[in-house]
């Protein structure tokens, strides 16, 4: 039984590891050892100078006795405006979401989830949208629905493009849900602008350095009838995601997948 204990409580660790919250083993250690059913340890900390993140790890025991890691309610806190906080509950299934995927999530961007690897699947959270658990809908884009992140970097007028190494560290940072900073070049100049991936839209949204969105058609000089196009196109995507969302409802990582 003591083995049994032991084994349990590694893989516990292990769990909380991979979803980024090493930090906690002597907190979960000290839960254990009061043999309570269930138990929820708190972990808060500052992404930045003006947003925090706090989670609620959640452990249960199941009927055999052996405790579970059922998965955390995670919150994003702007320090300016706290009256608008975001929060998400993640439950831990075939690897779930990881905190600092929570934290892209709940910040707006879409992602391919470490424990999807492979599969071309990118997730967004619809905040117009909750489900009867007050859980934000989840919409899912999978390689079926077309969008090519590498080829749409290398569509774009980027410095980075000119390095393979630099271009491969960008998409592989804006499919972990970062915002990147980049150099756009064009008429012989050159300008920064932050950019994210954006695969309801099949391509990548704009931002100053003020953290304002700016038009792709205006960073690129595109022509009137190139922007009614585009638009067209971004329309016509997002009619299709909202479509297989309100047909496609399924349970997957414990998240509702549209």
């Amino acid at each position: 039984q003591a083995r049994e204990a032991r084994r349990n409580e590694q893989m516990l660790k292990n769990a909380l590891h991979q979803a980024g919250f090493g930090q906690v083993a002597s907190k979960l250690q000290e839960n254990i050892k009061q043999g309570l059913d269930g138990f929820t340890i708190p972990v808060s900390y500052h992404v930045n100078e003006k947003e925090r993140m706090d989670f609620g790890l959640s452990f249960a025991k199941d009927q055999n006795g052996q405790y579970r890691f059922e998965g955390y309610r995670a919150a994003l806190t702007g320090e300016n405006k706290p009256q608008e906080s975001r929060q998400q509950v993640f439950h831990i299934q075939e690897g779930g979401v990881t905190a600092t995927e929570a934290y892209h999530l709940l910040s707006g961007r879409a992602l391919q989830p470490q424990s999807c690897v492979g599969e071309n699947k990118w997730l967004q959270l619809d905040f117009t949208d909750k489900d009867a658990t007050g859980n934000h809908r989840v919409k899912e884009f999978r390689s079926g629905y077309g969008y090519d992140l590498e080829q749409t970097l290398r569509d774009l007028p980027l410095k980075e493009n000119q390095n393979p190494e630099l271009a491969g560290k960008l998409a592989a940072a804006l499919a972990g849900g970062d915002r990147q900073q980049v150099t756009v070049e064009r008429n012989g100049r050159e300008q920064k602008f932050f950019i994210e991936a954006n695969p309801q839209g099949k391509t990548v949204t704009l931002y100053d350095e003020h953290s304002r969105k700016v038009s792709l058609s205006s960073v690129l000089g595109r022509k009137p009838a190139d922007t009614v196009r585009q638009a067209k196109e971004s329309l016509k995507a997002e009619q299709h995601a909202k479509t297989e969302q309100h047909t496609g409802k399924a349970r997957k990582n414990g998240m509702s997948i549209g």
